[in-house]
């Protein structure tokens, strides 16, 4: 299996590709943050409003501080929260 490391650093800012929920842990077993608790920088990137409330849109630059696999999901720590880096072998952040 390869590892978390060959594909993503720590430290490093990556672009999300989708809209993503922006969750309090790693996995969708985790509720998914209120607009009102992501930071300042993730506001901007967020929708406000509408079903996406709180989801980071797509093109938002995102600052990896730790990664984790969940069965075969990657998922990323960010500032404001956990967001799905791979997910069901699709890639959701490059």
């Amino acid at each position: 299996m390869r590892s978390l490391w060959d594909t993503y650093t720590i430290g490093q800012t990556y672009t999300t590709q989708v809209i993503l929920k922006v969750r309090t842990g790693a996995g969708t077993n985790y509720t998914q943050k209120a607009y009102k608790d992501l930071t300042v920088n993730a506001k901007e990137n967020a929708y406000s409003s509408g079903i996406n409330k709180g989801c980071l849109k797509a093109g938002t630059k995102v600052t990896l501080q730790q990664l984790k696999y969940v069965g075969n999901d990657i998922w990323g720590k960010i500032p404001s929260g956990w967001i799905a880096f791979k997910y069901r072998n699709n890639s959701y952040v490059k």
